[in-house]
């Protein structure tokens, strides 16, 4: 008894729902939302997969190969180049770099740079061939790495 008068119920729900005709005009109104919610949601998405670097996480030619270590902040550095004329590495940051720690790939610490300054100009010629991680500090903690390799 419990089920048939269970079934009659749910017909009765599904049958109203089955009937329910918007009018044009909500009809209309649901169109214009959805197109809107598409937008925004498309907007966000765009803005939260771009990021402040220009074009490359990765600089990599015959001398050089340039990463970043953490992708999901990159909005720390501006921009990451390798001037193949001046042999120099340029990092431009969001924020002042206090000094920069270079390790090499055994863990070494090779320089500990001091800069006070958002513009980071390190020559090649400093570093012999290998992998190298650089380490941004700002106010004492390390900020972003930075994975350099001389070849």
């Amino acid at each position: 008894m419990t089920t048939a008068l269970h079934l009659t119920v749910c017909k009765d729900i599904i049958s109203d729902f089955h009937f329910f005709k918007p009018s044009k005009r909500q009809t209309n109104h649901m169109k214009y939302f959805t197109i809107i919610l598409l937008f925004s949601l498309l907007s966000i998405g765009n803005l939260m997969s771009n990021s402040t670097l220009e074009h490359d996480y990765i600089v990599d030619n015959s001398e050089i190969s340039i990463t970043v270590d953490n992708k999901n902040n990159s909005n720390f550095f501006i921009e990451i180049n390798y001037d193949e004329s001046l042999n120099i590495i340029k990092y431009k940051t969001t924020v002042k770099v206090d000094h920069i720690k270079i390790v090499d790939y055994k863990g070494d610490l090779i320089y500990n740079l001091p800069l006070e300054s958002k513009d980071v100009t390190i020559g090649k010629s400093l570093l012999e061939n290998g992998e190298y991680t650089f380490l941004f500090v700002n106010d004492g903690n390390v900020k972003r790495t930075s994975t350099v390799v001389i070849k």
